[in-house]
Order: C-alpha cells, then structure tokens, then sequence
C-alpha cells in the first residue's frame, strides 16, 4: 500500500454503505503499519455546510474536477477534516474482502494539496500529522519574463 493509492469500496468507517474512493495519503508497506485514509464525496455543498458550521479552514475541503483524476465523474471533495487512521494489514485484508477496485494512482499535485489540507484541518492528531510527514511546499508559477526595458536617467 502506498501513498496515492486509490481503492473503490465500503469502509467499515464511513456512514454510508455505498462503496467510495478511498485514498491512501502516506507510505504504508509491511505489516502492523498504519494508514492514514481520506474519502470521495460528490457532496460538496453538504461538506461546505459542515466546513462554514465549524469554521474550518478552506484548503481543509480539497474540490477536484474529472478533468484532474478520470476516474472521478463529477466534481468531488475530499474533506481533510474527516480522515482516518488503520492498520494496515487490517485494511489490507478488508479491501480484499470486499473485493476492492484498484484506480489509477492519484496525481502528486492532488495528494500535495490533501496533505496540507490535513496539516491545515483542527481535527488532525499528533499521529496523523507524523505518519503523512511535513506539508510539502506550495508551488507558484513563475510569471513570464515580458522584455521589459529599464533607462536610467
């Protein structure tokens, strides 16, 4: 199991009986490690709700279109707000269970933006915080050089 990983399936975790995307956010290879797990939903307004209610930080709600990660149909969130911890072989033998769905790894700029969104969210614990490491760093674009000539006079 490895960070960036994506599996279609129930988790024993989550409310809602109906299989979701689940997203793996750190390294978790061998046995008796710990995953640190974020779900997929297409509620997004239900989620912005809970956020504004809470006072979350905004980066905490990661919106991701189809046209960044295919296998997402419409646009969906994940709430950095509502992660969870297992064990990885725990997890493991769950997902082969329900017989799982492996997706395509999810893009490092997404999994960039959840991880600080966790490092971002107030429900974070100490142990999720060190099993993900640091927030990487937020990239900006370089603006482009337009020519421009200086006189001095």
């Amino acid at each position: 199991m490895e960070k960036g990983d994506v599996y279609f399936s129930v988790h024993r975790g989550l409310t809602s009986p109906k299989p979701h995307f689940c997203i793996v956010v750190n390294d978790a290879a061998g046995s008796g490690r710990r995953v640190v797990l974020t779900f997929a939903t297409s509620q997004l307004e239900t989620r912005l709700a809970i956020a504004r209610r809470n006072h979350y930080p905004k980066e905490t709600l990661v919106q991701i279109a189809p046209s960044q990660y295919e296998p997402f149909d419409r646009l969906t969130v994940i709430d950095c707000n509502s992660v969870q911890v297992d064990d990885a072989s725990e997890l493991e033998a769950n997902l082969k269970a329900v017989h799982a769905k492996k997706k395509p790894k999810l893009p490092q700029s997404i999994l960039d933006r959840i991880i600080r969104g966790i490092h971002a969210s107030p429900r974070s614990t100490p142990e999720m915080l060190k099993l993900i490491g640091p927030p990487p760093p937020v990239t900006i674009p370089a603006l482009p050089k337009r020519g421009l000539k200086i006189t001095v006079k």
